[in-house]
């Protein structure tokens, strides 16, 4: 009996139907730390609500603007977007196992490929899963939807087909510098001072953190509200590193909020940087300035321990790549 092949793309829809439920899981986590976070948030909310509620919040997690009635409310939880591209790519790495494409650009296209399934999986959900027995129907704009899930989905994709033949990857980098000495030692150096300075970066967010904590909570603080700071704090942390390694390098973070719609309210746009704080800025808060020069220092060394030698306009022009 002759054995049917299996289409390829049937991998594909597979994989982005796989994705699609990670983005649901991670919607349902957000959900759940709002809920914790106010309990009284959809009580009494139906078995098809609460289904939405969960597609609405993972989308939001890719980017995608909630409509609550007249408002429009649009957050990133950079966590759980990592998480998302996580499984995208760790979806089309094992995609990769059941596809013929020996090539690294063909695996790369089909690794890509989940962007445009992805993207319609996202736009009709976005357009059947809408809120609409609450006081204020709640949605996810459709447009947005597929175009983000296009955009992730591909991006993330493309680089699981990467990581597919890291093989042929390896043998390529190692040809490039070969020829190309100090395009080595540049990449080396930036790749080094850019992780020092991640993780410098979340050392200090954590004391920060914890010297907030140390401040004791405002009014009642009880296991739920506990459960709830520990969802955001996953949802959020990458979140926080991006802004505090901002700071450090001493650009600003954009601090925006307000109303859209027929109720606007007081809109808050404004700048905090080490030379714009409420209040003054505290003075170990000038600690951070550290974080580059401990990174860009600390790269240069580790690579001056491998031997390679840099000529000094290579050192700067990885420092800018850095920064």
């Amino acid at each position: 009996m002759q054995r049917i092949a299996r289409s390829p793309w049937a991998d594909v829809w597979t994989t982005a139907g796989f994705a699609f439920l990670v983005i649901a899981s991670v919607g349902a986590l957000f959900l759940v730390g709002l809920k914790l976070q106010a309990p009284g948030l959809g009580a009494g909310a139906s078995v098809p609500s609460v289904l939405a509620g969960i597609v609405i919040s993972g989308l939001a997690t890719l980017g995608v603007p909630t409509e609550v009635g007249d408002l429009t409310v649009t957050v990133v939880p950079m966590g759980g977007l990592l998480c998302v591209g996580a499984a995208v790519a760790w979806g089309a790495v094992g995609m990769m196992r059941r596809i013929d494409a020996p090539d690294t650009s063909q695996r790369i296209r089909w690794g890509a490929a989940l962007g445009p399934c992805l993207a319609l999986i996202c736009g009709v959900a976005a357009f059947v899963f809408r809120i609409r027995d609450a006081a204020e129907p709640v949605s996810s704009n459709p447009l947005w939807s597929a175009t983000l899930g296009l955009l992730w989905g591909s991006l993330f994709g493309a680089a699981g087909g990467l990581l597919s033949s890291r093989g042929t990857v390896r043998v390529q980098l190692a040809a490039l510098t070969t020829r190309f000495g100090a395009v080595e030692g540049a990449a080396r150096y930036s790749v080094l001072s850019l992780a020092l300075a991640l993780t410098l970066t979340a050392v200090a967010t954590m004391a920060w953190i914890v010297l907030l904590l140390a401040g004791g909570p405002v009014g009642q603080f009880g296991p739920s509200d506990a459960a709830a700071a520990a969802v955001h704090f996953f949802l959020f942390l990458p979140n926080a590193i991006t802004w505090v390694l901002a700071i450090a390098l001493g650009a600003g973070v954009q601090l925006a909020a307000g109303l859209a719609g027929a109720r606007r309210g007081a809109d808050v746009d404004r700048v905090l940087s080490l030379w714009s704080w409420p209040e003054g800025t505290p003075w170990f808060a000038y600690l951070l300035l550290v974080i580059p020069v401990v990174a860009t220092l600390g790269g240069g060394l580790a690579i001056a321990r491998r031997g390679t030698t840099l000529r000094p306009i290579t050192v700067v022009l990885a420092s800018g790549m850095v920064g």
